[in-house]
């Protein structure tokens, strides 16, 4: 039997595996009009009260759609957006360290962000590692399931 499924039908839950908690969400709520504003009440106070109660080192977040991406059109843009108007805060709050998406077929890794602003303090002087980030690092792998030539895709730093 899936986790929480008689409070979620399975759309979100979370469980621990050794130091590290685990949190599955449903990124489609904010464009599906069958989830009502009681449904994503429920759902929005569920991962609160789900982070804010976890005792575990590392917490990851994963979901369909991407917080942050860089493709032009809307799925980076208007999309994007809604995802982080949903969740951004709460995962920030509690200080969630990785976001896993997919969705847009490329493959992508943010340094740590939060309501679009780069923590370039924690960067090394080379800016490729980052130590103690005050914000969750977004990486999107989309490539699965679609011909892309590795020159088509690129890294994000």
């Amino acid at each position: 039997m899936m986790p929480n499924k008689t409070q979620s039908e399975n759309l979100y839950y979370s469980y621990d595996i050794k130091n590290t908690h685990f949190v599955a969400v449903n990124s489609e709520i904010p464009f599906k009009k069958q989830f009502t504003p009681e449904y994503i009440l429920k759902f929005t106070t569920w991962l609160e009260n789900d982070l804010k109660n976890n005792k575990q080192k590392f917490k990851i977040v994963y979901l369909h759609r991407p917080l942050y991406c860089s493709n032009k059109g809307d799925n980076c843009n208007g999309s994007a957006e809604s995802e982080r108007k949903l969740y951004e805060e709460i995962l920030h709050k509690y200080n969630v360290d990785l976001v896993l998406a997919g969705h847009v077929h490329t493959y992508e890794r943010m340094f740590p962000i939060y309501n679009s602003n780069v923590d370039t303090a924690s960067l090394s002087k080379d800016k490729n590692t980052y130590t103690n980030p005050k914000y969750t690092t977004h990486l999107v792998c989309g490539t699965g399931g679609l011909d892309r030539t590795p020159t088509k895709c690129k890294l994000i730093k």
